[in-house]
């Protein structure tokens, strides 16, 4: 046994193995599939059996079922993790056969095979762990002449992991703390904790950074927002355990110097780091303006002259009811988030460019994740399109699918004068996800 690869699509798992030598004789292929992702072949986990004939490249399919040599079930690995050399010590039950297919190459090194996810009893892309095994005959385990894992010799595993992490702010520091809003969301297929940590530079540095959780979903630092800890004992503050698609709203609470001065800037870069994958992580920059001058009555962040500037109210810090960093006198829905127009143009490389996530924090059965739709504005589906204003710049152009009399023109990250308006869907404090393809961008919430 040498390769194993796989891929996987709404209806399939395929997998593509190679051997070192080509024989014309049969041999078994066993795929040994842990479909509840716990590193433990139990009772009725599902097996793959390939009867593969070097001599044509058939490949005939059959389904068994795993019975555990310990009752508890059957680890994929040995006691120092690995699959390869190890040799499972369970028996097997027939199920049924599947389908006979000519997956074997002319050569007799490679095959492809696949199983439909109905008969692992799993949902499409779930994390799958794997130990495969050849042998000469039926008879297990007795019979089993070879085993492998996945590069590295431990367990095989379908799970990935990828996370949204939104988005780039900056503020002007007139207190001691000044606290930032973000939202982490979990991508991946697996449970999975990111764990936070920052660089800086500029003309200081924080003291520290405490990160908050905004456990009432409501934009605003208080005193119902949990300090988050090192939930996994890794000497990294980070969000918790999250489940796919799950998301944490929270507060990025920086302590300044005592000795800065007035326009003194930071540029604080935080990290939120995959703790099931560390080369998974992604950045995003809080930027520090000192003006001790400026005087910010209510808190929340903005100088008493800019809020008059705008026209919020300078005694009101709860002027963000929905959390989405669009203060309510602006925000077309003050009860449903919308997406601040400096965001698309510092965070697009915070999204993935082939697939939108939807989460629906009150009703999570109403999340939704998959491609990216086709980049048309279809009534009611709450969309907006921008499209790239010439091959030249970086600008974007808005069309609203509830303004259609808008000028497609009409440049909207320059006019400041209304905020970004969407079709207004029954959305009570939705997550908007951001994706780039083709040159277009598209808003779904």
């Amino acid at each position: 046994m040498k390769t194993f690869a796989y891929t996987y699509d709404l209806n399939y798992l395929y997998m593509y193995t190679e051997r070192f030598a080509s024989s014309s004789n049969t041999q078994y292929w066993w795929f040994y599939i842990d479909r509840n992702f716990n590193g433990i072949m139990e009772s009725g986990e599902p097996i793959l059996c390939i009867n593969w004939k070097g001599s044509n490249g058939s490949t005939g399919h059959s389904l068994y079922a795993y019975n555990p040599s310990n009752p508890s079930g059957d680890p994929l690995v040995d006691l120092n993790g690995y699959a390869d050399g190890y040799t499972l010590p369970g028996t097997l039950t027939y199920v049924k056969y599947i389908e006979s297919l000519s997956g074997g190459s002319s050569s007799g090194l490679e095959m492809e095979c696949r199983i439909s996810w109905s008969d692992i009893e799993a949902t499409a892309g779930s994390p799958l762990k794997f130990h495969i095994s050849s042998s000469n005959s039926t008879n297990l385990p007795s019979q089993i002449d070879d085993n492998m894992g996945r590069p590295g010799g431990g367990a095989g595993s379908t799970g990935y992991a990828d996370l949204l992490w939104t988005s780039n702010n900056s503020k002007i520091a007139v207190l001691s703390t000044v606290n930032f809003y973000h939202i982490l969301c979990n991508l991946g297929n697996v449970e999975d904790t990111f764990d936070f940590s920052y660089t800086s530079t500029g003309d200081f540095a924080p003291l520290s950074i405490d990160y908050y959780e905004d456990s009432n979903s409501n934009g605003t630092f208080d005193l119902e927002d949990q300090i988050l800890n090192d939930s996994d004992n890794d000497s990294f503050i980070d969000s918790g355990n999250l489940l796919p698609k799950g998301c944490i709203r929270l507060f990025a609470v920086i302590s300044i110097p005592s000795n800065v001065s007035n326009s003194d800037i930071s540029n604080v870069t935080i990290k939120a780091t995959s703790s099931y994958n560390a080369n998974v992580y992604k950045n995003i920059l809080d930027v520090i303006t000192i003006n001790q001058n400026a005087q910010d009555t209510d808190g929340d962040g903005l100088t008493d002259e800019q809020e008059l500037q705008i026209g919020s109210n300078p005694n009101d810090s709860d002027s963000d009811d929905d959390g989405d960093g669009l203060m309510n006198f602006l925000d077309s829905n003050e009860n449903i988030p919308n997406l601040l127009r400096n965001d698309i143009t510092t965070s697009l490389s915070s999204y993935n460019p082939s697939q939108i996530f939807v989460n629906y924090p009150n009703d999570p059965s109403l999340d939704k994740f998959g491609p990216v739709p086709d980049g048309i504005c279809h009534e009611g589906e709450g969309n907006l399109l921008y499209q790239n204003g010439s091959e030249d710049d970086d600008d974007f152009y808005a069309y609203h699918i509830n303004s259609p009399y808008i000028d497609p023109d009409e440049n909207v990250l320059t006019d400041n004068s209304r905020p970004l308006v969407f079709y207004q869907l029954d959305c009570q404090n939705c997550i908007i996800f951001l994706t780039k393809e083709n040159g277009k961008i598209k808003i779904t919430y």
